[in-house]
């Protein structure tokens, strides 16, 4: 899975720095030295997709950042915690109306522990939890994790307030995750054609994602292939679909080898006509 991309607005608009709420240390707050587990979509969940073998298999997830003027000075050891797992799935399933469960302990296990460092003159480590577990256990319900930041071994580092916790869907492989060679005619409010070679990841069993709305507008879009052999579109200003583009899909179709649908968004002020290779 891609991951996220560090940015300092998480330390900037951190809620816990602006109520004063981290205590007296001047220093870290004068410089945003923050340690957080950084998202881009701002959704604080990474899906784990999976092929649904039975053999073990390690998946790598997280990125543990620090949101600074400045890279690190020092490594910088990071210590994580499983211990509120529960509790920060419980909050996820009663925000989302979600039915996620916590991922039985006798089913994984973590290699190399839950200590990462950020090495000198980097801003993040990436990937460096390791999950060892066999994906046939994890076909009976929807199994998550919830990571949390404990603490930091040097000091002058604050622990982010809005960014301190992480939460790892895992989710079986969909059939449509792959790579393609994307096409976009865009007609309406502009006329033009776009072309970009895309990955799309997992959501679910039916559905992938795709940053950015047919190569033209930013944001997010979601692609949902139906038994019907339809397409059902959503078009977002985020990952978050927090605010809607409106979707509405005038035909589709799909098959082995990628898929062609056609939607407009915004009360049909723009068409996409778009067509997926797969690589």
């Amino acid at each position: 899975m891609a991951i996220m991309a560090l940015g300092l607005s998480s330390c900037l608009k951190d809620e816990n720095i602006e109520n004063l709420e981290y205590g007296i240390n001047e220093d870290a707050i004068e410089s945003n030295r923050i340690i957080e587990l950084p998202s881009a979509s701002g959704t604080h969940v990474i899906a784990a997709s999976f092929v649904p073998e039975d053999k073990d298999t390690v998946f790598s997830t997280l990125t543990v950042g620090l949101a600074s003027k400045e890279p690190a000075s020092e490594d910088i050891t990071v210590n994580l915690t499983l211990d509120n797992s529960a509790a920060i799935i419980d909050n996820w399933n009663e925000a989302n109306g979600g039915e996620l469960v916590g991922f039985p302990s006798d089913q994984f296990s973590i290699e190399g522990g839950l200590s990462v460092t950020i090495p000198r003159g980097s801003r993040s480590v990436t990937t460096p939890v390791k999950i060892a577990f066999n994906p046939s256990a994890l076909l009976e319900a929807q199994y998550a994790l919830g990571f949390q930041i404990a603490s930091v071994d040097q000091t002058g580092y604050l622990i982010s307030g809005n960014f301190k916790d992480m939460l790892i869907q895992f989710v079986a492989q969909s059939a449509f995750e792959a790579d393609y060679s994307f096409t976009s005619v865009i007609t309406g409010g502009a006329n033009t054609t776009t072309t970009e070679d895309v990955y799309m990841p997992t959501i679910d069993a039916t559905t992938v994602s795709k940053d950015g709305i047919g190569g033209y507008f930013s944001g997010y879009t979601e692609y949902t292939f139906n038994e019907d052999g339809t397409i059902t579109v959503g078009a977002y200003a985020d990952a978050t679909k927090g605010s809607s583009y409106g979707a509405t899909v005038v035909e589709s179709s799909y098959d082995d080898n990628g898929f062609h649908v056609k939607f407009t968004i915004l009360g049909g002020g723009y068409t996409f006509d778009e067509t997926a290779v797969r690589n």
